[in-house]
């Protein structure tokens, strides 16, 4: 099967988390260094191995990531891979988190690199925009997803509550991009996600939509 090699700051681990639960469900394998070693595992030579095993690499670009010691080696070495087997043997990709680019990393690259927009979680960006009013100013779902929705929950069960849903487009990924399969299919799979969000938020109290 081929294996997906996932770089990422570890402070968009929540962001990372969401991603490979939506890859697992389509059957496709990935590995991220912060899921995968354990203590004592000699870490730089198991990453290489791993990106060394892998069919390709997608590199999560956010204002952490340009900060990650990590990502530059791990960039690095995908790339000199991808020189050894060639780019359609093996590609090398930036997903760009809320629009962010790879800034001097970029150079690294021999062509201009393919971006693909994604977003905070889809859900996690439409827990947040729930949560801010309902909760409080500073919320954020990028810790747990599930403690975070039921603190929403908690705050709608005290004050009536008129849900909109609008904008989809800037949560979502859009469906026409020339993107690799198992990523243009998690447009869909978002979408029905956030319908069973509102389903779900419409049970506690006295919640509705317009």
């Amino acid at each position: 099967m081929a294996k997906l090699f996932i770089s990422h700051s570890s402070a968009d681990d929540a962001f990372v988390r969401e991603l490979r639960r939506t890859l697992a469900d389509l059957k496709q394998e990935v590995w991220i260094d912060s899921r995968e070693l354990r203590g004592g595992d000699p870490l730089w030579p198991e990453i290489q191995k791993a990106i060394d095993e892998s069919s390709a690499v997608a590199v999560v670009a956010s204002p952490n990531s340009l900060q990650s010691e990590w990502v530059g080696k791990e960039l690095r070495h995908a790339l000199d891979v991808q020189q050894q087997r060639g780019r359609l043997q093996f590609p090398v990709f930036v997903l760009s988190l809320d629009g962010a680019k790879l800034g001097v990393l970029q150079t690294l690259f021999a062509d201009e690199p393919l971006y693909i927009p994604v977003t905070h979680g889809n859900q996690l960006a439409v827990v947040d925009e729930l949560g801010r009013p309902l909760v409080r100013t500073e919320f954020s779902a990028a810790g747990e997803l599930e403690d975070a929705i039921q603190e929403v929950e908690r705050a709608l069960r005290e004050q009536s509550t008129l849900l909109v849903v609008d904008n989809m487009e800037s949560v979502l990924l859009p469906p026409y991009l020339e993107t690799p399969e198992v990523l243009s299919e998690e447009a869909g799979r978002e979408s029905q996600a956030i319908r069973a969000l509102c389903e779900r938020l419409l049970k506690v109290g006295d919640t509705r939509l317009p």
